[in-house]
């Protein structure tokens, strides 16, 4: 063999190394981010309950639910900062360094909630709340991108996941089970 053989054979063992280490890492970030995607989702999840319980408070419930409803979400706030920090602009340099800055929008949703909540006929104010909280679903939907999600699931999976089911579909079909529905 010549020097020119074997440089050739070391060229395709780098660029397969190579290539596999690249398919590693690049499950790993994904992974990564899976991780880091369930924490929020997590974290969403709890807030969302957080919420409810706020809406379904009475003006009549008892001030002591509706103060430890109230502690909940403000926790819940705090803990969003370490998902979501504030956006670093210069402004509020004299705060501590979790509040300065410009606020994320997906906390300014919660904290909208937040001060809503405080009001003694929090009835009058549920419509306000499912908008606040609609836009909130939608913020983290948009900061989260569980179709690109889902996109990248596929390829890094052997998982068939179909989007092509609709309600409709199950409508117009002549499945038994769906009568008891209605």
């Amino acid at each position: 063999m010549t020097t020119t053989d074997w440089i050739a054979i070391i060229s395709i063992i780098i660029a397969i190394f190579s290539l596999m280490y690249s398919i590693i890492t690049n499950r790993d970030k994904f992974v990564i981010s899976a991780s880091e995607r369930k924490n929020i989702l997590d974290w969403y999840e709890k807030t969302n309950t957080v919420i409810e319980m706020l809406m379904t408070q009475t003006d009549a419930t008892d001030g002591k639910i509706k103060k430890e409803t109230l502690a909940t979400l403000s926790t819940m706030i705090e803990v969003g900062r370490f998902y979501f920090p504030n956006i670093s602009n210069g402004i509020g340099k004299h705060k501590p360094a979790a509040y300065q800055g410009s606020r994320h929008s997906i906390l300014t949703f919660l904290i909208y909630i937040y001060n809503i909540g405080k009001d003694k006929n929090i009835s009058n104010h549920i419509n306000h709340i499912i908008i606040l909280r609609r836009a909130y679903t939608s913020a983290v939907f948009v900061y989260l991108k569980p179709r690109e999600y889902l996109r990248k699931l596929k390829q890094n999976s052997y998982l068939k996941i179909s989007d092509d089911f609709k309600f409709e579909d199950f409508i117009k079909s002549k499945h038994p089970e769906k009568y008891r529905f209605y």
